[in-house]
């Protein structure tokens, strides 16, 4: 049992994180580590030690960084630093920014997308307003102007350049959904994808591949190492953490890039010991290590999707794997099916949480898109350092990985189509409906009843009949005639007296209520009395044909 030794710190650290983050105060946090410790200490004395140690160090770290946080005044006009490239969001654009001796990053949203490339001072001019999404930081940043008044480092320029070159030989040899998902996947660049590309992909559970993720860092460090497989340990090592230095340094060091990073770090210092550790024993590192070094990751969805997702492979495929191979299917389909199905139970109650819905056809298309998604990123690396050199070369391999990317894209688009595609859960118990659902699945699996689920899960795919499932689609908001008003109040007048036009198919708020915590939570109106829809500026929703709004990252 020992590679679960550093499971319940990594537990406690991450349980005490939040609830400072909650609550403001260390006292709650302090109260839990004294219980555990004391709980502990009967089991092992050692284990007791480690765990409270680290429990302590956590409610320090926190509380210091929401002291600093809630005692810092954001000014309309900042200087600070590109922490990240900007994203696309359903209402604009959004880039992490850092400030200087702020604790966490400030997350700026422009109508128009920002050409500041990561690493620019730059001096923002806007309106700093309280959000009430739960997390470290209380602020949001809407920038009307953003002017770059620095230069980013040699490293930081090189890192931009190579992702524009290869943004720019990939628009000149592929078009459509390769076009968006071949940078994304390469080098984590989403600008070119649209908010109905991400629909796509979220309702497919394809999202991870839109992205940068560990399986990214896993297949760079792994070709990194294959190249050198005749060298000893430490040379191989250290190539791999060449490979992911430069690989971070491209991608660029957002809170995603940072998770996939320090996987690899930890791998790295494993193959450096020359020791092997078990896969627990290294996501619990990975947990401790991120949390310490960013108090804000424990209030992240992704954050969460990512340790569920690598504990549920770690945890559950050896069983599955032997549970289905009982079915005499080929042995690599057996483990790509229980790999796919790992992820998907574990984060299905994570996912019903963000955003009351969970996907159907997610299985299958995780299955129906793996083939391609090695060819893609080694390929891709191939094409993105010889779009560098002169000679055309990157035609090659591009040419090669374009029809694999127009596959996934075509998975994504085929099973977002289905009319059950996602499943509606209702709001207050969503995660426990989705709990429900994947233990039932296990229990299916576990006795051999393969034709009842697959005829269930077809059952729900193909049932147009019953919205209660399927609940209603998204809508883009890019696609409506969209008027913006400044200020709630604004928007309450031209509701009484009629003028809000009689083409409008969205309201756009573009300064959400005065700042301060108890201003912040009163309501804002969510339609206009024709029926319009009202979104924020700022406020990522998924807006859907009934008129319901839910936030991207799963708060209302």
């Amino acid at each position: 049992m020992a590679e679960l030794r550093l499971i319940p710190p990594a537990a406690l650290l991450w349980v005490v994180t939040l609830i400072i983050i909650g609550t403001r105060t260390p006292w709650c946090a302090l109260a839990l580590v004294f219980v555990v410790g004391v709980g502990v200490v009967f089991w092992d004395v050692g284990l007791a030690l480690t765990t409270t140690v680290i429990g302590v160090l956590g409610v320090l770290i926190t509380s210091i960084r929401a002291i600093i946080v809630d005692t810092t005044t954001i000014h309309p006009v900042v200087t600070a630093t590109a922490a990240s490239y900007a994203h696309r969001t359903n209402t604009g654009w959004i880039q992490q920014f850092r400030i200087d001796d702020y604790p966490v990053t400030l997350p700026v949203i422009t109508h128009q997308r920002p050409d500041i490339p990561i690493g620019t001072l730059t001096e923002l001019h806007g309106n700093p307003i309280a959000t009430t999404n739960f997390g470290l930081g209380n602020t949001l940043f809407l920038a009307t102007n953003a002017h770059p008044i620095g230069r980013p480092d040699l490293l930081h320029q090189w890192g931009t350049w190579v992702r524009e070159t290869f943004a720019h030989a990939v628009a000149a040899h592929t078009s459509g959904d390769a076009a968006a998902l071949i940078p994304a996947m390469v080098l984590g660049d989403t600008t070119g994808q649209t908010p109905e590309f991400t629909q796509r992909f979220v309702a497919t559970g394809l999202t991870h591949l839109s992205a940068v993720s560990g399986s990214n860092v896993a297949l760079v460090t792994t070709a990194a190492v294959l190249l050198v497989a005749h060298r000893s340990p430490r040379t191989r090592a250290a190539v791999a953490a060449l490979a992911l230095l430069s690989y971070v340094v491209i991608v660029g060091p957002d809170a995603s890039v940072l998770r996939a990073a320090a996987t690899g770090i930890v791998g790295l210092i494993v193959m450096l010991s020359a020791t092997t550790k078990a896969p627990s024993h290294t996501l619990a590192l990975v947990v401790i290590g991120l949390i310490l070094y960013d108090s804000s990751l424990a209030a992240h969805y992704g954050f969460a999707l990512s340790v569920a997702a690598t504990g549920g492979i770690i945890a559950a495929v050896p069983p599955l794997h032997a549970l289905i191979g009982r079915t005499g299917l080929p042995d690599i389909i057996v483990r790509a099916l229980a790999v796919a199905l790992a992820a998907h139970l574990v984060t299905m109650p994570i996912v019903a949480l963000m955003s009351n819905r969970v996907s159907v056809i997610a299985v299958a298309a995780n299955l129906l898109a793996a083939p391609a998604v090695a060819p893609i990123t080694i390929l891709g690396l191939v094409a993105a350092i010889l779009s560098l050199l002169p000679g055309g070369l990157e035609t090659i391999p591009l040419a090669i990985i374009g029809p694999l990317a127009h596959w996934i894209g075509l998975v994504a688009t085929g099973g977002a189509a289905l009319p059950g595609a996602t499943i509606a859960l209702p709001a207050a118990l969503a995660p426990a409906w989705a709990a429900l659902a994947a233990a039932w699945t296990i229990w299916l699996i576990y006795r051999q009843h393969f034709r009842i689920l697959v005829g269930v899960v077809l059952i729900l795919l193909f049932a147009p009949g019953i919205p209660m499932l399927t609940g209603a689609r998204r809508i883009d908001p890019h696609t409506l005639i969209t008027y913006t008003v400044p200020t709630k109040d604004h928007l309450i007048t031209l509701d009484k007296t009629g003028g809000i036009p009689p083409d409008a198919q969205l309201i756009m708020i573009e300064r959400p209520p005065p700042s301060g915590r108890r201003q912040a939570h009163r309501p804002r109106p969510t339609v206009t009395r024709a029926g319009v829809p009202v979104v924020v500026m700022g406020v990522d929703v998924d807006l859907y044909e009934d008129g319901t709004q839910h936030a991207a990252d799963g708060s209302f």
